[in-house]
């Protein structure tokens, strides 16, 4: 029995065994020449042959849902059927025109009706801006920005596991960010969130103190690290595809050092509340060292020149000259300068290209895909690196 089984399952392999017609065409959507299907029910208008012969498929109209369930958190038939007969690149471009609608004004507006009926409770906190949030998503038009705003809240990121749970107006201060310059430029992303309080506190560069050595007090270098290693560069050096430089030992090559870290931390000093609140124990005006309690948490925090790390700062063979004294303006300026070279870093193209193909569309994009969009961040086609438009429209039109 044996014998006979194994010569029958190499029958059924061997293509000498199938007495057939030789079909050179692929099958489906009307490509099915002499091929019957039989099925043994039949429902309705439902044929077995529509399998095989187009008419039940509707390509375009899988296509536009498939390019929705990427570009926004999910459609209905109507919109699935506006985006097959409008096209995906208008569907886009219509997108860019919608207006921005933003967290925190809902989350003011769903406190104050919670505050009016119980002015015993607590907040607004996480739990507040978790209801506007779905509030604004279940609601709105602005279908594109909302989804790039949340790609964009999951690579640079703060977290409600922590003591911003308590700030729903720092959670949704900071959220906006990603949500009002979700279609600008990504440099100012960067320098929006470098100088955020909730950023600030979150990755403590919020009252980071310049160096005391008889003190032993240093630069704090949780942000200096994080920049480089989520937000822009990365921990290996790339190529313009997001694929690993090698050494000539087929090792990967480090993009910074410890030292590049301490340095750069030398930078992200100085910075405080720029607007405190009219609370007991509170300061009238801000200076330096002002909690966050105090610190009114939807304002760009203010740098304070005096408490600026003086000196030079060299970090990625990038030197930022320093002075002994510094304002507040050029103090600040330290701060944007390192960001733009950050910005500018050949590994910020494919490592951000990466990680927003990977929150848009695929978990695992082919080097060639990473390519494309590194190169439509570089340039937008008029010279302008960094456009999300650009970014946004390389990522989903792909083909």
């Amino acid at each position: 029995m044996r014998h006979f089984l194994l010569a029958f399952i190499n029958c059924i392999i061997s293509i000498g065994c199938i007495s057939a017609q030789q079909y050179n065409d692929y099958i489906g959507a009307g490509h099915n020449i002499g091929i019957t299907v039989t099925a043994s029910s039949t429902q309705g208008s439902s044929t077995p042959q529509k399998t095989l012969d187009g008419s039940g498929l509707d390509a375009p109209l899988f296509d536009a849902s498939r390019f929705l369930g990427q570009s926004t958190f999910g459609a209905n038939l109507e919109l699935i059927e506006d985006v097959r007969d409008l096209g995906m690149e208008p569907w886009i471009d219509d997108q860019f025109t919608k207006t921005p609608q933003t967290l925190l004004p809902l989350v003011n507006t769903i406190w104050a009706e919670i505050y009016a009926l119980d002015n015993e409770a607590y907040g607004p906190w996480a739990v507040h801006f978790n209801y506007a949030w779905w509030q604004r998503n279940m609601t709105n038009n602005d279908l594109l920005r909302q989804r790039v705003a949340y790609s964009l809240s999951q690579i640079l990121v703060t977290s409600i596991n922590s003591d911003l749970r308590e700030w729903a107006e720092a959670l949704a201060s900071y959220y906006d960010i990603f949500i009002s310059e979700s279609f600008g430029n990504y440099k100012d992303i960067l320098l929006k969130v470098t100088k955020h309080p909730a950023m600030g506190y979150y990755l403590s560069h919020l009252n980071n103190p310049a160096e005391d050595l008889p003190n032993n007090i240093h630069p704090d270098e949780n942000y200096a690290r994080e920049i480089m290693q989520l937000f822009t560069i990365g921990l290996y050096k790339l190529n313009p595809d997001g694929t690993k430089m090698l050494d000539g030992n087929g090792n990967p090559i480090p993009t910074y050092t410890n030292t590049d870290i301490k340095q750069l931390a030398r930078v992200f000093t100085g910075m405080s509340g720029s607007v405190t609140l009219p609370m007991m124990y509170c300061p009238t005006v801000p200076e330096f060292g002002t909690d966050m309690y105090c610190t009114n948490k939807t304002q760009p925090m203010k740098m304070f020149g005096w408490a600026h790390q003086t000196g030079s700062k060299t970090f990625l063979g990038h030197t930022i000259t320093g002075s002994s004294f510094y304002t507040d303006a050029t103090a600040m300026a330290e701060v944007d300068d390192a960001v733009n070279f950050l910005f500018n870093h050949a590994n910020t193209p494919p490592f951000v290209s990466y990680r927003l193909i990977q929150r848009l569309v695929t978990s695992n994009p082919s080097p060639a895909y990473v390519g494309r969009v590194s190169a439509a961040f570089i340039n937008n086609g008029q010279g302008v690196r960094g456009d999300m438009k650009s970014i946004i429209k390389a990522i989903l039109l792909d083909p």
